[in-house]
């Protein structure tokens, strides 16, 4: 099982074999992410290509404004 996560909410799923790119557009609407939302597994930043293995935790990050003080 993964662990997708996005501010609040969180799902266990059975995502493994899946692209980062298939499980952000599962997800997008389910968890109202941002397009740009960054994607960590285990707390390291991947691409779109990234291939989720199992016990993977997924974060989908909303990037910091650059113009927050």
């Amino acid at each position: 099982m993964v662990t997708v996560v996005h501010g609040v909410d969180s799902e266990s799923a059975d995502l493994a074999g899946r692209t980062m790119q298939e499980v952000r557009m599962l997800y997008a609407n389910v968890f109202n992410m941002p397009a740009d939302a960054t994607a960590k597994v285990n707390g390291k930043e991947v691409g779109e290509n990234y291939v989720v293995q199992d016990n993977d935790k997924i974060a989908f990050e909303k990037k910091a404004d650059k113009h927050a003080a």
